[in-house]
């Protein structure tokens, strides 16, 4: 069934029209969620903007306010389509997209190039988690090198970017306590995504032959049983060849933990469509079983616990009954569970899978936002009550990473870290307590809704590792844009009425006029 899903909404494998991706990708909340209003957010005297050349404060004025069109985002792709056919105009188109939103939605081509990034998020008490946004599409259409090649170096320069964030962290912390600067993964980068469809698809055949315990909505939850056959061959189903490019997967993983393990870097492995998700639920558990493990009297432990965080959306009915699977199965086998929680960014492509796919019955995602913020809302409070209960342990069971741009979903975890005594006020913002520092983290994306980034920095002491994070890709242009075209469709509603861009673009108004003594 994944595969039929993979072959019936296959895109454009390399999309050229990189001004369209700038311009829609800006769109963009994270993980589909779209920027609520508050009161709270100050717009004046934000620190980040004045930290801001007025230059660039005119380039970010100017992309949030094309995006702020909804007809322009709409027609973008058409245009750029015609001038990246005409020599002289794609040359010239390039250059404005690098150096507006290229400039402004990503860190640069290299991880090198985000350190300057890196050390201005860290000033203003944000951190950052670098991702080398290379896909499938950039991985089978870089002319001139195979696969296999595209996949080593994939590898490699992910720890080259772990090992960039472990001297960050030690120069902004030598004694190794403060990480603010993390890396993220996907799976379809460090593999052929085909191998990962096959493989997802004879665990769902194997989840419906032979059902165990409590039925959980498609596509399901990692089993014992699954963990210990998860590379074994299956001549029904996956070839020799496949299952050792999964033990090579498995084994670059490994390298790749190692490397974050030696740094102390914390690892996130994104989602992907549930397609990939038995198997990439698989492989993130049996990892997280030798990277998070908890101390013992004989083993050498990660210095950051957890290490290596999975992603849970909650647009899946299933995310509550995983997450609680989850939990229950870190708990028995004596390690951390990493939670990053999203809604969800595939959730109109799911309903047109299942649909055409001629699936009967309930599909596997809400049919309304409604039901994916109450499902976000249920399975943030289920893993905050288990950090709770962790302040009395000597060791955790859980870390947290909420995804999020949504107003009241940020007010809902502060609301509760204050009632459960996670946090109190003092005069230099609210403080953690010791036993929850780096067990509660808010992510989103770089160049996307500062403003509410730039409040969290400071409702938040500046004691320890920052409470707030930017999602910081970086890549060629060309390698990236298969990632921002693909962010940016999936999210293109969050550009209509008061929210998102426009919003933006006023903040970054304001500041301009600030600076030249208009009060306009």
């Amino acid at each position: 069934m994944a595969a039929r899903f993979a072959r019936q909404f296959s895109r454009p494998r390399f999309i050229t029209s990189t001004a369209s991706a700038g311009l829609l990708y800006s769109a963009y909340t994270f993980q589909d969620d779209a920027v609520e209003k508050s009161s709270k957010t100050p717009l004046a005297n934000d620190p980040m903007l004045r930290s801001m050349s007025f230059g660039s404060l005119l380039g970010t004025w100017i992309v949030y306010k094309s995006c702020s069109f909804a007809q322009l985002v709409d027609s973008s792709e058409s245009i750029l389509s015609i001038t990246n056919s005409v020599p002289g105009l794609r040359e010239l188109s390039h250059f404005v997209i690098r150096h507006t939103f290229f400039k402004q939605f990503v860190g640069g081509d290299t991880a090198e190039d985000c350190i300057p990034t890196i050390r201005r998020l860290k000033e203003n008490n944000v951190g950052c988690l670098l991702t080398y946004s290379v896909e499938e599409e950039s991985i089978e259409h870089i002319e001139g090198r195979s696969t296999l090649d595209l996949i080593r170096a994939n590898v490699q320069e992910t720890i080259r970017s772990i090992e960039i964030a472990g001297r960050e962290n030690k120069a902004a912390s030598p004694e190794g306590q403060i990480a603010s600067t993390w890396v993220a993964l996907k799976l379809t980068g460090m593999t052929d995504p085909e191998i990962l469809r096959r493989a997802s698809d004879l665990i769902l055949k194997k989840r419906k032959e032979h059902p165990q315990g409590t039925a959980i909505p498609y596509p399901g939850s990692p089993t014992n049983h699954e963990l210990a056959q998860y590379m074994q061959p299956d001549p029904d189903s996956l070839s020799a060849s496949d299952i050792a490019r999964l033990k090579v997967l498995h084994e670059d993983m490994r390298s790749i933990l190692l490397a974050a393990q030696q740094h102390g870097v914390r690892v996130v492995i994104d989602s992907e469509q549930s397609y990939y998700q038995p198997a990439t639920d698989v492989m993130q558990m049996i990892l997280s079983q030798e990277f998070n493990r908890l101390a013992s009297s004989d083993d050498r432990v990660s210095p950051v616990l957890p290490l290596v965080y999975g992603t849970y959306q909650s647009y899946l009915r299933r995310n509550a009954q995983h997450i609680q699977q989850s939990l229950g199965h870190a708990q028995e086998h004596g390690y951390c569970l990493g939670v990053k929680l999203v809604r969800g960014a595939y959730r109109e492509q799911e309903l047109e899978l299942w649909s055409n796919d001629g699936q009967e019955g309930t599909p596997p995602v809400w049919l309304t936002k409604a039901e994916t913020d109450a499902c976000y809302n249920s399975c943030l409070d289920m893993v905050v009550d288990q950090i709770e209960q962790d302040m009395a342990k000597p060791s955790p069971s859980v870390g947290l990473v909420l995804a999020t741009h949504n107003q009241q979903s940020v007010e809902h975890i502060i609301y509760q870290m204050k009632q459960k005594k996670m946090a109190r006020n003092t005069t230099n913002g609210l403080e953690l307590d010791p036993k929850i520092r780096q067990k509660i983290i808010i992510a989103q994306l770089y160049g996307m809704n500062d403003r509410m980034t730039s409040w969290l920095s400071h409702t938040f002491s500046h004691k320890g590792e920052p409470m707030v994070m930017k999602y910081v890709p970086y890549g060629a242009l060309a390698e990236v844009m298969p990632y921002l075209s693909r962010r940016a469709v999936e999210n293109k509603s969050v550009l209509g009425g008061d929210t998102g861009a426009k919003r933006e673009a006023e903040r970054v108004w304001d500041e301009m006029n600030r600076r030249v003594g208009l009060n306009i």
